[in-house]
């Protein structure tokens, strides 16, 4: 399939099925949902689909911003709940920014499955934490966010940078550098 998230959202069926291991391409079309989220366009796939958005040049172009970067108008748990498995460029080394997800996550230390898309390597993926990540991971300190997983696991999930907007948050990785 080679049309956009935007084309895909026009179809009358959600969620999209297919038979188990279909591969979807969606090519492109965050940048024109403009302010709009992803979760807005009401998309879904069933999950025994393998759905990859691969993100354009022109996304970065219409996403309203002038500084080349691709905002993903979601979080991390966002763009896993619609059913996108991997989010790649064709090998471009577009810039990518996530807008958080790491409190909203489902994590184990024992499985090590981050709940969320594996980025391709060439991608420079930036998740921007916010105060509403640390009300979602489980603890009542507001400031804090704990991502249950190792920094190994982050780096082969594809997140290259985190920060926290200018929140002043707090955050600690449990998994530790040995846990890979």
């Amino acid at each position: 399939m080679t049309q956009s998230l935007v084309e895909l959202s026009g179809l009358a069926v959600h969620p999209i099925v297919g038979s188990l291991g279909d591969a979807f391409i969606i090519q492109g079309g965050v940048g024109d949902i403009g302010g709009d989220t992803i979760a807005s366009l009401g998309l879904a796939f069933a999950p025994n689909l393998d759905v990859t958005l691969q993100l354009t040049p022109a996304d970065a172009a219409l996403d309203g911003s002038a500084d080349g970067t691709i905002h993903l108008n979601s979080s991390l748990a966002g763009l896993a709940g619609l059913g996108i498995d991997q989010i790649t460029d064709n090998q471009l080394g577009l810039d990518v920014v996530v807008a958080g997800g790491l409190g909203d996550q489902s994590l184990s230390l024992t499985s090590g499955m981050l709940s969320a898309p594996v980025f391709a390597p060439d991608l420079d993926v930036t998740v921007q934490l916010h105060s509403a990540d640390a009300n979602l991971d489980g603890h009542l300190n507001d400031t804090l966010i704990q991502i249950n997983t190792s920094l190994a696991r982050l780096a082969a999930s594809g997140i290259d940078h985190i920060i926290d907007h200018n929140e002043g948050l707090d955050v600690v990785v449990m998994g530790g550098l040995g846990n890979q």
